[in-house]
């Protein structure tokens, strides 16, 4: 197993898998709506809490709009993080549709992950937050602004590679980013 790098204050992961889970901005008027939108954001965040400790998730965090899920921000490379991050993916995309229909609102949010390397750290004063940054982040984050329509959890070529034989994918199609050229996407579906 491959350690992290310590570079000055930050890590160096080399496998970190990365999941970004982007709602759309709600219209609210009134403050009952806007009670009833709280509590319904309330209900949510409680399940993915629940579901990354279920699955050992490394860190969640909240960031307007969007949650940010990862695994695999140790010392040692993690074998498990990706499989572990797409487990509760799916859970998680399983509660949010169940929460949104039971309040009969149509799915508004989309999901995308990336698995690769990272940098991250502990920033700002107490209490300090982890904060992870580059291309594989990037990269999870295009997937899910990109996803064809809500409730969809859109995956790299290298999370299809690493995962195909253990869970159902469509393809999706071809991607630009600037500075890696031409890439493909995948719809995680389910496991096998």
């Amino acid at each position: 197993m491959r350690q992290a790098w310590k570079l000055s204050g930050a890590n160096v992961y080399s496998a970190v898998a990365v999941l970004i889970i982007s709602f759309t901005d709600p219209e609210v008027e009134g403050a009952q709506e806007t009670e009833a939108l709280i509590s319904l954001i309330d209900q949510l965040a409680t399940h993915v809490q629940s579901i990354a400790l279920e699955q050992q998730l490394f860190a969640v965090e909240v960031a307007g709009h969007r949650m940010i899920c990862m695994a695999g921000c140790g010392a040692e490379e993690d074998p498990t993080a990706l499989t572990r991050l797409a487990d509760a993916a799916l859970k998680m995309r399983e509660t949010f549709m169940g929460a949104l229909a039971a309040v009969d609102l149509e799915p508004v949010f989309t999901m995308g992950m990336d698995y690769g390397p990272a940098f991250g750290g502990l920033v700002g004063q107490e209490p300090q937050v982890f904060n992870l940054w580059g291309q594989t982040v990037s990269l999870a984050e295009l997937m899910s602004e990109g996803a064809s329509d809500p409730g969809v959890i859109q995956v790299t070529e290298r999370v299809y590679a690493a995962l195909r034989d253990r869970y159902l994918f469509r393809s999706r199609g071809t991607f630009f980013t600037p500075h890696l050229g031409l890439g493909r996407a995948y719809t995680l579906a389910a496991s096998r």
